[in-house]
């Protein structure tokens, strides 16, 4: 069924790729080419590789740990999950850097190339630095402007400079870096079709309630089954598409994260039995909302369905153990548009 694959796509693009090594002596840069490598000890440490950290100007610092396991985490971000690949590129394009040139060591100069530092005003300057895991580290450099190639052989080029060095060089090859931590981590964390939302109740913090719903999966308006509102039913149909791609803007630890006096709570129920309850409000001028997922049937009523046709189903109690896996202990930032998907009219009830 179309909602498993949604479900298996968006588990597959959250989870961490568990590997224990991030490149095999095969793809280690080539010692015989004429160009020296800018850092040519660091091929054969790519592995002892376990702290990478970003710093730049106006940002707090991106800091990203390996775990034990392999896994690789923001450390920054209270240790949510970090995209391997997007690890693995930098560390490994770090190694492949080769330098082209020896440029300016006048400080007044290094603004033009983008080698000051990020502790300059108004700079652009990363700093990078790997570590291993006794705090040592393995490289470290100043990451500026890219510089268009006029060799003619397509590899791109970079301005850098090492942090004990005067000189700023010309390097070839490129650094993927991102000085925010929604950057290193998959960002579209749910996908559900608004065609799956049976019903939605809505609780807003002074107690006013609102549940609206569809009768069967076909209708496309939802109709108010208790409360009132005056809100049009175009914005409550919307609430309808609530799960469809959120994509989050930032990410706290449940247990790190308070929410205000407040808080809505809208309930979200599928016609398959799918419960998903969501927590959210604003918070410093951003909304935020926490998902956790239960079900209203289990496995157990259903167990021939499950046997006659497991690969083409996912019963809702296996749904919701799924998603609460992946989003259940985290307090996500989302979208302004998403939260105001939510921020639907309750009307008090006169009694």
């Amino acid at each position: 069924m179309k909602h498993k694959k949604l479900l298996l796509l968006s588990a597959v693009t959250i989870a961490i790729i568990i590997t224990p090594a991030f490149f095999n002596n095969s793809c280690a840069p080539n010692t015989t080419v004429e160009k020296e490598t800018l850092f040519p000890e660091l091929a054969n440490r790519i592995n002892d590789v376990t702290s990478i950290k970003i710093k730049s100007n106006g940002n707090p610092d991106v800091i990203l740990q390996k775990m034990e396991g392999g896994q690789w985490a923001i450390q920054s971000a209270d240790n949510y999950p970090a995209q391997f690949d997007k690890v693995k590129d930098v560390v490994v394009s770090l190694s492949q850097l080769k330098i082209l040139a020896t440029k300016t060591d006048n400080p007044k100069l290094y603004p033009e190339l983008g080698v000051e530092g990020p502790e300059g005003d108004n700079t652009s300057s990363l700093l990078l630095t790997l570590s291993d895991q006794s705090g040592t580290t393995l490289a470290s450099l100043i990451v500026g402007k890219p510089r268009k190639n006029n060799s003619g052989n397509n590899r791109p080029n970079l301005y850098v400079r090492k942090v004990d060095a005067k000189n700023a060089l010309l390097v070839e090859g490129y650094l993927q870096l991102k000085s925010n931590n929604n950057a290193w981590y998959e960002r579209n964390v749910v996908h559900i079709p608004a065609s799956r939302i049976q019903g939605v109740n809505i609780v807003k913090s002074n107690g006013a309630n609102l549940l609206i719903g569809k009768h069967a999966e076909g209708d496309t308006d939802f109709k108010v089954i208790e409360g009132n509102t005056a809100s049009p039913s175009v914005l409550l149909n919307k609430l309808g598409t609530f799960f469809e791609d959120i994509n989050v803007e930032g990410v706290h630890a449940v247990n790190n994260f308070e929410f205000p006096d407040d808080t809505t709570i809208t309930t979200f129920t599928t016609f398959n039995g799918l419960i998903i309850t969501v927590k959210n409000a604003l918070s410093d001028g951003k909304a935020f909302a926490h998902f956790s997922f239960t079900s209203a049937v289990t496995s157990d009523n259903n167990t021939d369905e499950m046997q006659e046709s497991n690969l083409e189903t996912i019963s809702a109690e296996e749904e919701s153990q799924l998603w609460n896996q992946f989003l259940g202990r985290w307090v996500y930032e989302i979208p302004e548009f998403k939260f105001e998907t939510l921020d639907v009219n309750v009307a008090q009830s006169s009694e």
